[in-house]
Formats: structure tokens, sequence, C-alpha cells
């Protein structure tokens, strides 16, 4: 089990932040910043300059770091040593960060008080701060030479920009800091810890007095809280100042330990993010230990949805990927057309299917199975948000307890890590593509389909299946805490799936993509996947299991709506065959397709589905498949459908 950042990130982190990101300008100098920036430069320099600490260098250093990230659910970063007489240590990097500590920390700072100090970087990491604080150093560091000449946002760094970045910088130390309490038990080291910083030194022949050092920080407040002048003093002072004052910073710990929640978290009251999971945040007793401040991970996602969708400028489509509009949504119905529907206590979905054999230009196999009369279609049901939130939360309960209940018969879930997942970076996928298709095993021939059906239902007449997940860029499974109706949402409704989207091995994912108008070419494949509902939320007598792999597609809509066409184009035949590489790699023979992107995000159906057919039939990647499947549910007539059945009609 480990501490949720959510629950102790300080109060005043998160408004500096906010306020930071609502200064004109900063996108783009983050823009402009993710251009330039390499963690590759930064593995260069430690490797050829700084010692790596490990197992078999320094090993005592480096044991002091798994216990820390095991508390704070983080995995263990790399940990370096650089010659500095000044005792420091800082964390660095975005994707995968890294810790240097100084000699002069070791030679200066007493060994038991070691691990505090990395407790503090690693709950940076856990707070997710080391991208904007590593942008803060070499940005800010640089203000009015290399910012102005070097780097190509220089003109960006405004004045009121510098000075919210650092004011943001001083106060996401309060965050670390209470990450450091929570790993040790007690405030004690941490405000001894801040002595050192401070001045003292283990060499002298005194013991340092906390509670002198606490009223100083006490006299220190009541000087500037009344006093005007005093108060522009401070400002003028911590202007460029990236870290708090230490007397301060050693007060606020010792405030923070004696708090209901942090109590609460050390006691094991309230209950924060299980590894793989999120679990309810209540104490023994059932309640709430600090009213509304305390929330699972699942809540407060949803939250953050709610809060954008009463904007008038985000609704309920901005914050999904793919949109709830009839043309793109599946809604997984997994029901085998053979099995009569009472037994699942499903309706099968009016399911149309094309299917076109490579190389034929004759349509077979037309299948409409009935659909159930008193089910009302979900692009029709005007409660289906509502609806879809409670679905949600059952699936939440359903996936953490491995269980559920039907017909009052227990069914359990199969035994599979469901939030295994391996991510594949964008250099993985430019390597496939150069690699080409030539290495890999043809088939003798490959059916390629159109139907009106979900992705799960589609899946569930093949053997070991591939699926497509059109992903939300930035927040895993889109809208689905909150009820969206769209694909991914679907999926994430009707299994396991959004247990692997917010594993810890997802995250660089959506980490990266924030800065990227495109998103980028980061795919997730999540190959246990336990299907347990139908498409109108009906558990399933009988769950099974598929691989996912998740991938968004540019938002023609939103960030990227001044993008080139050229760029976008580029973009989507690139992510496809990269998609169709991994699937290959994999060995995966049956895939599940659809009319990606074609919804909120705002492609053209018919751009799209020429992709699709393009680099299947006419660069040959059909080649090396048995089944194609492009699932597209919705009304009979949506575009979406009858655009991409004409579009492989063709074929």
């Amino acid at each position: 089990m480990a501490f949720d950042s959510r629950a102790y990130v300080h109060e005043a982190d998160k408004a500096a932040l906010n306020a930071l990101k609502a200064i004109p300008g900063f996108q783009q100098l983050v823009k402009g910043f993710m251009k330039i920036f390499s963690e590759r430069q930064y593995r260069i320099v430690n490797l050829s300059s700084n010692i790596r600490i490990s197992e078999k260098q320094f090993p005592k250093y480096y044991e002091m770091l798994p216990p820390i990230c095991e508390k704070l659910g983080i995995d263990v970063p790399d940990l370096y040593l650089c010659l500095n007489d000044n005792p420091n240590a800082y964390t660095a990097g975005d994707e995968n960060p890294f810790i240097v500590m100084t000699s002069g920390l070791i030679n200066k700072m007493p060994e038991e008080l070691l691990p505090t100090v990395l407790a503090h970087e690693c709950g940076h990491i856990a707070c997710h701060h080391q991208l904007y604080s590593t942008m803060g150093r070499i940005v800010l560091s640089g203000a009015s030479t290399a910012a102005s000449t070097f780097l190509p946002m220089g003109g960006l760094l405004t004045v009121p920009m510098q000075v919210a970045f650092y004011y943001w910088m001083r106060c996401s130390e309060f965050s670390a800091d209470r990450a450091a309490v929570l790993c040790d038990g007690t405030a004690d080291k941490m405000s001894t810890a801040c002595m050192y910083f401070a001045g003292y030194d283990s060499r002298f022949p005194v013991e340092p007095n906390k509670e002198e050092f606490m009223k100083q920080a006490q006299e220190y407040r009541e000087i500037v809280k009344n006093n005007g002048w005093d108060k522009t003093l401070e400002f003028m002072y911590m202007a460029n100042a990236s870290h708090p004052l230490t007397a301060v910073r050693a007060l606020e710990c010792e405030e923070w330990a004696k708090t209901e929640l942090c109590r609460g978290l050390l006691e094991g009251r309230v209950i924060v993010r299980k590894k793989g999971e999120a679990a309810n945040e209540e104490n023994r007793s059932g309640k709430r230990s600090n009213g509304a401040d305390l929330k699972t991970a699942e809540e407060a996602q949803a939250e953050v949805f709610r809060e954008m969708s009463r904007n008038a400028s985000a609704t309920v489509t901005d914050v999904a990927d793919t949109a709830p509009a009839a043309d793109e949504t599946n809604s997984m119905s997994s029901v085998k057309e053979e099995k009569p529907a009472e037994v699942s206590g499903a309706a099968s979905a009016v399911t149309e299917t094309q299917s076109v054999a490579a190389g034929s230009e004759t349509p077979v196999n037309t299948v409409k199975p009935e659909a159930r009369k008193d089910t009302i279609p979900w692009y029709k049901d005007t409660k289906l948000t509502a609806k879809n939130a409670e679905i949600a939360k059952e699936t939440q309960k359903i996936c953490r307890e491995g269980a559920y209940q039907y017909i009052g018969k227990p069914l359990k879930l199969p035994e599979h890590d469901f939030s295994a997942g391996e991510l594949f970076a964008p250099e993985d996928g430019a390597y496939f593509i150069q690699k080409g298709i030539a290495e890999y095993q043809k088939e003798m021939s490959c059916k390629i389909e159109v139907t009106n059906e979900d992705s799960y239902q589609a899946a569930h007449r093949y053997s070991n299946p591939f699926v497509m997940n059109f992903a939300n860029a930035v927040h895993p499974g889109g809208g689905f805490l909150i009820g969206a109706p769209a694909q991914e949402e679907s999926l994430c409704r009707n299994s396991t799936l959004y247990m692997s989207l917010t594993s810890r091995t997802a995250s660089p994912m959506y980490r990266f993509n924030k800065f990227k108008p495109l998103a980028s070419d980061y795919m997730l494949l999540s190959p246990e996947v336990c299907v347990f509902r139908d498409a109108h939320g009906n558990l399933l007598e009988e769950p099974y299991m598929v691989s996912v792999l998740t991938t968004p597609a540019p938002n023609r809509k939103k960030e990227a709506a001044n993008v080139a066409a050229e760029a976008i184009d580029e973009t989507m035949k690139r992510r496809i065959k990269i998609m169709l590489h991994i699937a290959m790699k994999k060995g995966y023979k049956n895939l599940i397709l659809g009319a990606w992107g074609c919804g909120a995000f705002g492609h053209d159906p018919a751009v799209v589905s020429e992709y699709f057919r393009s680099i299947l039939i006419d660069e040959g990647y059909q080649e090396c498949f048995k089944n194609i499947c492009f699932a597209v549910y919705g009304p009979e007539d949506s575009a979406n459908y009858t655009v991409f059945r004409d579009a492989f009609s063709r074929v």
C-alpha cells in the first residue's frame, strides 16, 4: 500500500501551479521547452561525470531508496553522487526521473537523516514535480542570457512568469517535505534536516536545539504577518528563491505532522492507493477522516471531470477523447450471437456485418440478429451519463474485489494481473516502421469486415483478439468515471482495462502527451484485460479475455486545431502502422479496429478509412493477419459506419 500524493500535496502547491498555468504565454513556454529538453543529455552527463549508486556501488545508500519508493508508490529512480561541497540533493527528468546528491550532503549530514532527504526528493517524483522543476532550473537560471539567446522561447519568459515560477517551486517543496514526514512517520528528522540546510554542521561540538529553531520560525511569522512593509521586504528577498526559508519549512513539517489527515494516513485510518488500484479512503468507523479533502483516486479524477463539464467551455464531450456522438461510440456488447440473450442477462445489439475477403469484390456474411425490444439503444438513452457513471463505480468495485454476483451466483474474475501493460516509446515505433513487414509470417488470406457492433462484441468472435482503444491522450479512460459514452469509456466500463491505464507503467505516456499538440506515438499494450459486461452494462455469466492497444488520435478540435493538415495526416498514418507492427511483433492475428478519431476529435471518416485502406491493402499490411474487423457501433445510417463499409466494399 502506498501513500497517494493527492492526499498530501500542499494547498499552496496546487494554488501556485494553477496560477502559473493561467499566466498568458506559459503553455507556449512549456511547449518550447519540450522541443529542446532531452533526458538523454542528463543521462550522458550523469554517466560520464557522476557516480551511479547501486547495489554494487555504495549499496548502503542505494538500499535506502526501495522502502521509500514502496511507501510513495513510485519506481526506484536512478541515484547519482556528484562532487560538490554544498550539502544538497535534487530531482530532475520527466519520464525517467533521477536523483542526484552531493558529496557535501554525505559529509555534513548525519547518515540517519539521508533517507529523509531521499524521501523528500522521491516526494517530488510522487507529486509529478520533476518536469516543471527541471524546466524552472534550466530556464530561470538563464533568464537574462540563455533564455533570451539560446532557448527559442526566451522571449516568453516575462517578469510575472518568473515570479510565479519561483513561487511555485518554493511551494512544491512543502509537498515534498510532507512526503518525507509520512515516510519517517514523524516530523523530527525533516525539521532537523532543515537545521543542517540552515547552517548547522555535524562537526560542531554542540547539539542543535530544535525547539529554539521552531521559536525563531514562529517569531518570523509574527513579524511579517500583519506588517505591509515587512511583507514587501520578504517578497523582495524571496522573489528569485527556488526554496522556501528553512525555518518556515521546519515549522510547516511540525504542523503538518499534527493534522488529522497526516495522522490518518500514518495510522492506516485513511486507506490510500494500493499497488495497481485505488482503495476507498475511509477510516475504521467508515467516515471520512478529513471531510471532502480525502477522496479516492477515482473520486478525485471524477471531480475534475465534473468541474470541467460544469464550465460552459468544457462539456462532457470535451473531456473524452472520442465523442459520445452516435457515430463513434463503442459500448461493448460481448454476448456470442449463438447464445440466447437470457443466459447472460444481456441484449445482443443490432448487428450488420459485411465481410470482405482480401482481394475479393463480393461482400459476404451479412447478419442481422434481432435486438431485444425492451432495451433502449444507447444512443437514444437520455439518462445514459448517470447510468454509465453508476456502472463505472460498480466496475471499479469489481476490479478491486476480483469478483461479482451473477443472478445470485458468485463469479470470480480469472487469476491475471489486470494492471499489466507494456509501454512502447515513440522510438520503438520508428524502429518498427524502418524494419518493415518482410520478417513477419504471411497468411494465405485475410478477411476484412466492417460491422455495426461494439469492439468487445466483435472481439468475442475471435481467438486471442487485439482491440484498438481510441484513447484520451492525457486522462486515462477519458470520461469513464463520469459516464461519458464514447469508445474508450465503454471499454473501461465493461472490463478491467482501467487498471492497466492507471498503472505506473502507463503514467509516462500521459505525462509526456500533456505538452504535445498531436499527443505522441507512445502506445500501451494491455495483454490481460477481462471483459465482464455487455454493451448495456449487464454482467456476463462467462467473462473472457482480450488484449487492448491504447493510442490517441490528434484532437483536431482542440490541441491540434492549429496544426497543419499534412502533419496530422502523417501522424495518423504513422500511428496506424506502429499499432499494426506491435500486433505483428506480439503475434496477434485477429484485429478489432474502428473509426478512430472520427467523433469529438473531428477527423473525417472518409479520410481515416482511406488511411486504413491504403496501409492495409496498398502497402500489404493485411497479409500479416487472418481477420481484421472494423467495429463501428451506432445507428445503421451513421456516417462513420456507412463510410467505412463503403470504403472496404471496394477492396
